[in-house]
């Protein structure tokens, strides 16, 4: 039923337009341009919306991976604190602050912390979970 209430409605639209614009393109050409538009306008605007969810979802994720790195850096002089985005490579990161007009070199570094307790797999598992239990 909704699906014919939709064609009547393309077909009385498309009907009204091509009278509407018979003295320059004909009846019967404005009918079926109008129809054709009322058909692939949807699949156009359908699209359009899908790639702009598209870009704004990826925006997000950058954001939130710029939020992630970036990082309050005590400037030398010891006036001052900036921003800075620090990218953990193998590179260091050359920044200029414009309040003091010097360059400074960041140099990222990684450190490893141990969050588990290793595992003595020379134990059984019976004196495992009698030392959790303790």
């Amino acid at each position: 039923m909704r699906l014919l209430n939709q064609i009547f409605l393309v077909v009385l639209i498309s009907c009204l337009l091509g009278f509407v614009f018979q003295s320059l393109l004909g009846f019967y050409e404005s009918f079926a341009l109008f129809t054709a538009l009322q058909i692939v306008a949807p699949f156009i605007y359908q699209a359009l919306t899908r790639n702009r969810e598209r870009v704004f979802s990826l925006e997000n994720q950058i954001n939130e991976l710029i939020e992630l790195n970036t990082c309050n850096v005590q400037c030398p002089c010891g006036n001052h604190t900036f921003n800075e985005i620090l990218m953990v490579n193998e590179e260091s990161i050359i920044s200029k602050y414009p309040a003091c007009n010097n360059e400074y070199r960041l140099i990222p570094s990684v450190r490893v912390v141990l969050t588990t307790e290793p595992v003595d797999l020379n134990k059984t598992f019976d004196e495992l979970t009698i030392k959790k239990e303790q």
